[in-house]
């Protein structure tokens, strides 16, 4: 919507909405940037960042795919707007056409782990969950400036579960998009859904998984209720009713555990956390809380 009147009175300036620009969420993006010299040329930051040269009525994608996605910032210089300073989750990129075409500034060696796990292999191997840059395993005698990770799947990398007697793998990303990846390199889908007629469950953005302590059979789910699985993630079964009280919705899934953990010394006894401020135990395997 655009405004010539200092806000006062509002009109829209396309017909058609605007896709493909946030693809899921808007409060993660939605900045909006307008030429210092020439108010008909804005942009708005999305997974894409967008381009409007004509007030609004039209717009085009300027996100070559050697610019990283994901964009939060962006700077225009207020003496040259051809200028211009991007800020995504890969890093930095300028432009000095308006957008036609830019320079990636993002070699420098920053990141954030969200995650972390070993394995016990001889040398071991260290598993990191990155912010939207997937997961990545790395021998523990990786030396600087020698590229050993290997990468193991996209988006944002979360929770890392490997089992200790073959390095199978589980890893996933947001709203608790689990994969197993197997000595063989096969991937499996590890994911509890509700049943029929039953409330969908929620995810949180990362969802936690566990592996038992006690067996590497053993794997813990959690959505709003906790998941056990005898089988390496190919089946389910609830432990738990619904952990969390809050009604609250928003744009991401609310109402969710945000984190599991199992006694080392004692196989059933289980506590589990929520985003709505609540910690339950069990003691006995998830028949009572």
């Amino acid at each position: 919507y655009r405004s010539d009147d200092g806000g006062a009175t509002w009109r829209k300036t396309h017909d058609e909405p605007l896709r493909e620009v946030v693809y899921t969420y808007g409060y993660y993006f939605g900045e909006i940037a307008v030429d210092p010299k020439n108010p008909n040329i804005v942009y708005g930051t999305g997974v894409p960042l967008v381009q409007s040269k004509d007030g609004g009525v039209t717009w085009r994608n300027i996100n070559p795919p050697e610019v990283h996605v994901d964009h939060h910032a962006l700077w225009i210089d207020p003496e040259r707007p051809e200028h211009l300073v991007l800020g995504n989750d890969g890093g930095i990129d300028v432009s000095h056409d308006h957008g036609d075409t830019w320079q990636r500034l993002d070699r420098d060696h920053v990141g954030q782990i969200n995650t972390l796990a070993v394995d016990l292999e001889d040398p071991y191997r260290v598993y990191a969950g990155l912010q939207d840059n997937g997961t990545l395993r790395g021998s523990s005698q990786s030396e600087p400036g020698v590229d050993s990770w290997t990468f193991l799947g996209g988006g944002d990398g979360m929770y890392i579960a490997v089992d200790p007697r073959d390095s199978t793998t589980y890893i996933g990303f947001q709203f608790g998009f689990y994969t197993r990846i197997d000595p063989n390199g096969t991937r499996t889908r590890v994911r509890p859904r509700d049943a029929l007629r039953e409330p969908a469950l929620r995810y949180n953005w990362a969802t936690p998984i566990l592996l038992s302590p006690h067996s590497p059979e053993v794997l813990y789910f959690g959505s709003n209720r906790l998941y056990r699985s005898l089988d390496k993630g190919d089946t389910w079964t609830a432990i738990s009713p619904d952990l969390t009280t809050s009604e609250m919705r928003g744009d991401v899934p609310f109402g969710t555990l945000t984190t599991v953990s199992e006694s080392d010394h004692q196989f059933g006894l289980i506590w589990a956390g929520t985003d709505d401020g609540n910690l339950h135990v069990t003691r006995d395997g998830g028949v009572t809380w």
